[in-house]
């Protein structure tokens, strides 16, 4: 079956397209990637998602139907010449994720995209889950538990980083911290969109008082399953943080890399595989600094820049392709709720009703 996987994170560094051709091989699933791309977001749209929870009701809606119509678009080029997709399954940009609230809102409506290239269109992940009592995060743990079963440790770095343990055929997984979205922000006070290699960063000096204000947050003594809004980067982490952006980058890689290494070492015995995805593993100052401290306890991989870097598309295609098996694609394990869920709103083409 082949899907096509949408993903964009919380950092707005782009929109991956990632087209993946599943099989089953016995009892495990198979994948092989056909097609991957990252669609930069055209500036005014970007800023309007930057800026989507100030925003009011009407202007929100305005803009949930615009850039579904703009991931349409993008998929409509992205497939051009493309044969027997079965479905889309897109993740949406998340503007307000509450749990506690029974809040999860995504942007990038499925029926605007389903109209605009003709293919079904599958969205809205989270809700029911959240419904059932769990966070609706992670999502991707069963994909991982399909895919990657040969992995007891899989951390993602992306706009927020995120750890997935699995042991015993059971999954567990919560988000660590903010991760590219930070260094993002701090990046771009020196004028560049992210730290290239970690230059940046490697470049600064530790600003030990602000390293243990971190520590001190509550969040990071908190027991899972618990997930992070976008916001909670922005609120708890980058309004406040004063001082040399160099200096703010090294010591925010350094609470990343402490912050992993604290969770893997309580969750996962030595000599564990561990794989790490997402535009994180590409900064090698970061990724030198997470080695140091896991380099001999554990087996660090990290993949090619494909898997890399569409990791999370890819798994938001098969997500899709359980729901179109109707079979579950969110554990309770992971997220807390009563019980798995197959979640997804399937989202037929107007002209095919």
């Amino acid at each position: 079956m082949k899907i096509v996987g949408i993903m964009s994170g919380s950092s707005l560094d782009g929109l991956d397209l990632c087209l993946t051709d599943f099989w089953q091989d016995g009892v495990h699933w198979k994948f092989e990637i056909q097609k991957a791309e990252t669609a930069s977001i055209p500036g005014d749209l970007e800023s309007r998602l930057k800026n989507a929870p100030t925003l009011a009701p009407d202007e929100l809606e305005t803009l949930d139907t615009d850039y579904g119509n703009w991931i349409g678009e993008q998929v409509s080029l992205f497939v051009k010449g493309e044969a027997d997709i079965a479905a889309v399954a897109v993740h949406g940009h998340t503007v307000f994720h509450e749990p506690e609230n029974n809040i999860s809102v995504q942007l990038g409506r499925g029926q605007c995209i389903a109209d605009q290239c003709g293919l079904t269109v599958i969205d809205t992940f989270r809700i029911e889950d959240i419904r059932k009592g769990g966070q609706g995060a992670p999502l991707v743990p069963v994909g991982e538990h399909y895919l990657f079963h040969e992995y007891q440790g899989l951390v993602n770095l992306g706009g927020i980083a995120n750890i997935t343990i699995q042991l015993d055929g059971l999954s567990r997984a919560w988000d660590l911290c903010p991760c590219n979205q930070v260094l993002n922000y701090f990046s771009e006070k020196l004028g560049f969109g992210y730290d290239r290699g970690g230059l940046l960063a490697r470049s600064g000096s530790q600003l030990i008082k602000w390293k243990e204000q971190l520590n001190q947050l509550p969040y990071f003594h908190q027991e899972p399953p618990k997930s992070l809004s976008n916001q909670w980067g922005r609120t708890h982490v980058m309004v406040g943080a004063e001082g040399d952006p160099k200096a703010l980058l090294h010591t925010y890689c350094h609470f990343i890399a402490d912050t992993i290494s604290e969770n893997v070492h309580k969750n996962l015995e030595a000599g564990a595989k561990i794989i790490f995805t997402g535009g994180g593993a590409l900064n090698d100052y970061l990724m030198e600094l997470i080695r140091e401290r896991l380099d001999g306890d554990y087996q660090i991989g990290v993949p090619d820049e494909v898997l890399v870097s569409f990791k999370e598309a890819l798994i938001f295609g098969f997500l899709g392709l359980l729901r179109l098996k109707e079979q579950p694609n969110v554990f309770a394990s992971v997220t807390g709720a009563t019980e798995d869920t197959c979640a997804g709103t399937v989202n037929i083409p107007s002209k095919n009703r």
